[in-house]
């Protein structure tokens, strides 16, 4: 099975590959957008994390590590210090019983991203009638300026 994030400029990463899956082997992960260099973090939920730097924005992760949930990040370091970082969509991993796992998006914090993405839009729009004003008080200004000079 094959995973694909998109990685967007709000320093999230949104996880385009919505059905569950099983995988047997190991999880194929690719993130379009990613930068060179950037490295995919997999925090478990007991503390265990798995990096793995991508290459052509992709990486693997094992199937032996994959259960529970998982947090998806995407950064690029510097030493041991993260100078960009996306924050993805979660996993949710389930045993199929057939020798491998279900795979899914974890959409049990889909309420608390709706909230966030309604406080995001309404910024959005604050900042948006800001700039209409701004623009208006703009072309006030230029055509004050404009009047009495004969251009002809």
């Amino acid at each position: 099975m094959r995973l694909e994030y998109k990685l967007l400029s709000n320093r999230t990463g949104v996880l385009l590959t919505r059905s569950a899956g099983l995988v047997e082997k190991d999880l194929e992960v690719h993130f379009l957008g990613a930068p060179t260099g950037a490295t995919a973090v997999f925090d478990f939920a007991d503390a265990r994390s798995c990096y793995r730097v991508l290459q052509n924005g992709t990486c693997t992760v094992p199937l032996s590590l994959l259960s529970g949930e998982i947090r998806v990040t995407v950064a690029l370091f510097e030493g041991f210090v993260h100078t960009e970082k996306w924050i993805c969509e979660e996993l949710k991993i389930e045993n199929s019983g057939l020798g491998g796992v279900i795979v899914a998006p974890n959409d049990q914090n889909l309420p608390l991203e709706l909230v966030r993405l309604r406080l995001e839009n309404e910024e959005l729009n604050r900042k948006y009638a800001e700039l209409l004003a701004r623009m208006d008080e703009f072309d006030r200004w230029r055509e004050r300026l404009m009047e009495g000079y004969d251009f002809t």
